[in-house]
């Protein structure tokens, strides 16, 4: 199996984390990068946010672009201070272009 080269893969201005159909947080500023293990990061400038719904499960975060949506499943909030989001998302659930 070839090895992911470990960088950013999409960063953007604007996204969201929502908790089934409620959003989560409103994102301005993020990037989704991946590490050597191949594991998959989000860090993101959050504006508004429900202390509640963040803490909950599923969340996904979802990037929306003119062919499409993104979309992640955030595995684990790894830390939430001063509007700064840090959170470890799993395999892309949907990409631009392709069927969900």
């Amino acid at each position: 199996m070839p090895v992911k080269k470990a960088g950013t893969i999409i960063g953007g201005l604007v996204g969201r984390i929502q908790w089934h159909y409620q959003v989560a947080a409103d994102v301005q500023g993020f990037t989704v990068e991946r590490d050597e293990r191949g594991q998959l990061f989000l860090r993101a400038a959050v504006s508004q946010f429900s202390e509640y719904r963040l803490s909950q499960a599923p969340l996904t975060f979802i990037v929306t672009v003119k062919s499409g949506e993104y979309r992640w499943p955030v595995l684990k909030v790894l830390s939430f201070a001063d509007h700064a989001l840090w959170a470890q998302l799993g395999a892309p659930l949907a990409k631009p272009g392709r069927p969900t």
